[in-house]
């Protein structure tokens, strides 16, 4: 009987042993998710914040930001990507190059670093993988905004003067998305290098309708209306470039446009 009760104690023992090694090891293994979903949502809000400095040209808050977060986990791929636009924008492009390649090494189907690889070759003057770069983005089904890597791809055509791809590539970004402008200015681009002053005009009034405070746009009609001797249209445009460049502190458009307005008469 003794015997049947220390057994019976000894078995009751090891049993409250083994829950309480299960139950530390359950809050362990939940404290480590617990912990990991916690890093995973300070690297969110480190991204966040980065895109915001980024947005408004704040770079030096966009990269302590995003340094925080790669301290945390050097492999997410946003923050990669980010870095390497920073990078871009900051004239290193070797650097972006290298953020860009790692985060497509962790995922070979990452639009966004494809697309802005893409960039980087198209700023090294390799046009050919540039290319392959924006069609590597659009390749992906998922990819949220193709319309951004056709545009880059129309403007790298345009580069490599090949007009007739770079009219293509921007065709598919508007009817990726019509309601931006960069796909119309482009192709009002185009047509002005063939000379075909109605479509351009066309293009860039449409462009001015989607974007009704770019001066770019402006200055790109009034030089139109400029060459076909109508200078009254010609000085309205310049006008509103001038209006539209002074509100955006673009010195190089209000200069030009308020030159072609002192040449028109006023």
């Amino acid at each position: 009987m003794k015997l049947l009760l220390i057994f019976l104690f000894t078995s009751l023992f090891f049993a409250c042993v083994d829950d309480q090694k299960s139950l530390i090891q359950t809050q362990n293994s939940s404290d480590v998710e617990d912990n990991k979903l916690k890093k995973e949502k300070l690297v969110e809000s480190y991204i966040n914040l980065a895109t915001d400095a980024l947005y408004k040209k704040d770079f030096p808050t966009a990269y302590d930001n995003l340094f925080k977060a790669e301290a945390i986990n050097e492999n997410n791929i946003d923050v990669l990507n980010l870095l390497g636009l920073i990078y871009f924008y900051d004239d290193n492009i070797d650097v972006a190059e290298e953020k860009f390649k790692k985060a497509l090494k962790i995922n070979p189907k990452y639009s966004e670093a494809h697309n802005h690889l893409g960039i980087v070759y198209s700023k090294k003057g390799d046009y050919s993988n540039a290319i392959k770069g924006y069609k590597a983005a659009v390749s992906n089904l998922l990819y949220n905004t193709p319309w951004v890597a056709y545009i880059n791809m129309s403007e790298t055509y345009i580069l490599m003067n090949d007009f007739s791809n770079a009219k293509d590539a921007a065709l598919k970004a508007i009817k990726k998305n019509a309601n931006q402008c960069r796909g119309y200015f482009i192709l009002g681009t185009i047509y002005e290098k063939e000379a075909d002053f109605e479509k351009s005009l066309t293009s860039f009034k449409d462009a001015s309708v989607k974007c009704p405070n770019d001066a770019e746009i402006y200055f790109k009609i009034g030089l139109l209306f400029a060459q076909q001797k109508d200078n009254i249209n010609a000085l309205e445009n310049f006008k509103k470039c001038n209006k539209f460049a002074t509100e955006t502190n673009l010195t190089n458009l209000i200069k030009e446009c308020g030159d072609y307005i002192k040449l028109l008469g006023e």
